[in-house]
């Protein structure tokens, strides 16, 4: 996809869209028509603008928490997925400050998807652990590994299993309870769903702080929590906010804007953020927004851009949305405009 400010290379575009639509008919089981997502219309061209925008800055990083946490002694490891371009400046930062560093190459998965990064996170080219203790970043790379690429397999009933999952969490800062939570869905971990949604319905309150649910952009835990009003994760979430907001009070308040906003996952890049205010089961809202507004992932922008175009210009018709058995309903005040098919979407009704 084209940057904001230029108009879109009409072949690029079209190629980008073509994987966009394919990958998004195939997750969605939706296929919008055409001209929906054609810019030449000046309708479109708008919408697409509007996807494109800057609503949220960017004043800290997506990990800038998570280093502060290790700073802080509140993990031993830190562990990141990142390229080839971000290993090189991590290598250099871990020079200059004396960090430990080990490196492992991600396998490519072995059933990619039409779009990548369209199921999960996009896939990186290493993951990387950090700290200050040489053989506890090289136990928790050792840990890793033995856990199949990605986390995504484990055996739970295999010898040592549980344990080394409780020890893996334990070097990363994780909390026990999410941990042992995490590790339930461990076996045949396809996305990211299950443990969302096994946190959301435990929940009895979601704190923003916990709100994780777009990686690529600023965040307070690492961790799936086991729900989103876990008291150790927001322990651990809420010294990490004291002290960003005692050291960076303007960029802190900026980046965490988006962590207060009440959300609809669907997965990774099909999620509605959306500003306005939560009544009951509703929200009522202003504006709609998906994680590209905060992260700017070029890789799955396509899939994402058709999702906007299929749901978030559907939203406009309306102020006021909810789930209603498997559907996502939309209203303006209380009169329903229309019914979007969404059997697997999540309520997480964060707030300030």
């Amino acid at each position: 996809m084209s940057s904001p400010n230029e108009p879109p290379a009409r072949s690029r575009y079209r190629e980008h869209l073509a994987q966009g639509l394919s990958a998004y008919a195939e997750r969605s089981g939706r296929k919008p028509p055409a001209e929906s997502v054609d810019v030449g219309r000046p309708a479109v061209r708008a919408l697409y603008d509007r996807f494109r925008a800057r609503p949220f800055p960017r004043t800290l990083g997506a990990t800038d928490a998570e280093w502060l946490q290790l700073n802080l002694g509140l993990k031993d490891v830190l562990r990141e997925r990142l390229n080839d371009a971000r290993l090189e400046a991590l290598r250099l930062r871990c020079a200059r400050d004396g960090w430990a560093l080990h490196v492992e190459p991600l396998p490519a998965p072995a059933e990619p998807e039409a779009l990548d990064g369209a199921d999960t996170s996009p896939l990186r080219a290493w993951h990387a652990y950090v700290g200050r203790d040489a053989a506890l970043v090289q136990e928790a790379a050792a840990l890793d590994a033995s856990m199949s690429p990605h986390q995504s397999a484990i055996k739970l009933d295999a010898p040592g299993t549980a344990a080394d999952s409780r020890r893996l969490g334990e070097l990363l800062g994780y909390p026990p309870c999410c941990t042992a939570a995490f590790a339930r869905w461990h076996d045949g971990l396809v996305d990211n769903w299950q443990p969302i949604a096994s946190a959301a319905e435990a929940s009895e309150r979601f704190d923003p702080l916990l709100n994780n649910l777009a990686l690529g952009s600023f965040h307070l835990i690492a961790w799936f929590p086991c729900r989103y009003d876990c008291a150790a994760s927001l322990g651990i979430a809420r010294r990490l906010a004291d002290e960003l907001e005692s050291s960076r009070p303007a960029a802190f308040a900026a980046a965490t804007r988006a962590l207060a906003l009440p959300r609809i996952y669907m997965d990774e890049r099909r999620q509605l953020l959306f500003e306005g205010e939560v009544v009951g089961d509703t929200v009522r809202y202003r504006d709609v927004f998906t994680p590209y507004a905060l992260d700017r992932q070029a890789i799955t922008a396509a899939y994402e851009w058709v999702f906007f175009a299929d749901v978030v210009a559907t939203l406009a018709l309306g102020d006021t949305a909810w789930l209603d058995s498997g559907s996502l309903v939309v209203a303006r005040g209380d009169q329903e405009v229309t019914r979007i098919p969404a059997p697997e979407a999540i309520w997480l009704p964060f707030g300030p």
